[in-house]
């Protein structure tokens, strides 16, 4: 107490925006490298976490000497002039081969033991198979590796079949007894007349989620719309192109760009206001071009630039 009522007499500087002051741009040098290491971390912790859970259902496992190898692989690909990103390009060809190969293992692993376990899961509640497809619906697993609780973005892949708009009213029930729509989504699949299926969930910490995706209605709670505007050429041309996305509820109404993806309008449904002066969702780029590698003798501050795309080609972020 005596430690904190004295914090509590001090004035203390307050410091803001960026308090890295050195070497600014160590953090993006190389972003692949950086990115791939991120992601082995993580891979390789999600997967020691199913490999546990999967042993609390009696699955068994034989991976803790493979995991071994790959902590000591990342941990090598770690070494300073590798992740910093001054490493020659031999060696930087070979650690991202090395890290991707760990991910592509990580997953392997995971989809393994996530369908060893979904099968310890009775999901026919005692039914036979076919009466449990009639009367539950088709039973889906949602994973969540973290230790907090997430709601999920699920994705069916090819859920949808068939070959016009009038998709199937569709709900998503979890165990516990919440029911949520479910959208039918274009994918990956280069056949018009397939669609995936998505949905939210909540799924409990470092557990999982089984629900049951079956033909049914729910209530529309957000009274979310999405939809594109369609403008129409001149009469000779006879052809509709599509326009601007809307994101539309009770409250709000939002127009994004189909040709850039910036935020045109923001405007209050209740009062008529608009909530843009301009462009939202501008991009903000570090123009270090005049700079070394590390950004030596430059804040963040002194980087940042704004401007507008008339439309987008390709975009990635690391």
């Amino acid at each position: 107490d005596d430690f904190f009522r004295t914090l509590c007499k001090e004035e203390y500087p307050v410091y803001e925006n960026e308090l890295e002051r050195h070497a600014v741009g160590c953090y993006s040098a190389n972003g692949k490298i950086k990115k791939l290491n991120r992601k082995c971390e993580l891979a390789l912790e999600n997967t020691e976490k199913m490999i546990f859970m999967a042993k609390s259902l009696s699955v068994p496992t034989e991976y803790k000497k493979r995991m071994d190898e790959m902590w000591q692989t990342l941990l090598f690909d770690q070494f300073h002039d590798i992740i910093c990103g001054c490493a020659i390009r031999l060696a930087e060809n070979y650690a991202e081969a090395e890290l991707s190969g760990i991910l592509a293992e990580c997953f392997n692993i995971q989809s393994f033991l996530a369908q060893k376990i979904a099968l310890r899961l009775d999901t026919t509640k005692g039914m036979r198979p076919v009466e449990a497809a009639k009367n539950l619906g088709r039973p889906v697993v949602i994973f969540n590796m973290n230790t907090w609780e997430v709601t999920a973005d699920v994705v069916l892949k090819n859920f949808y079949t068939q070959r016009d708009k009038n998709f199937k009213k569709v709900v998503a029930v979890s165990d516990s007894g919440e029911v949520a729509p479910v959208q039918p989504v274009k994918g990956h699949c280069v056949f018009w007349y397939l669609r995936d299926a998505y949905f939210r969930v909540k799924v409990p910490a470092l557990g999982y989620t089984l629900c049951y995706v079956k033909e049914g209605e729910t209530e529309n709670k957000n009274e979310l719309k999405v939809y594109r505007e369609a403008d129409l050429l001149s009469d000779r041309s006879c052809v509709s192109v599509c326009g601007d996305y809307i994101l539309e509820n009770r409250y709000l109404k939002i127009r994004i760009g189909s040709e850039n993806g910036l935020i045109k309008s923001m405007s209050d449904k209740r009062t008529g206001r608009e909530l843009l002066s301009g462009n939202g969702a501008k991009c903000l780029v570090f123009d270090d071009t005049e700079l070394d590698t590390w950004g030596h003798g430059a804040a963040k501050s002194d980087l940042e630039r704004n401007f507008d795309l008339e439309t987008w080609s390709a975009c990635q972020v690391l």
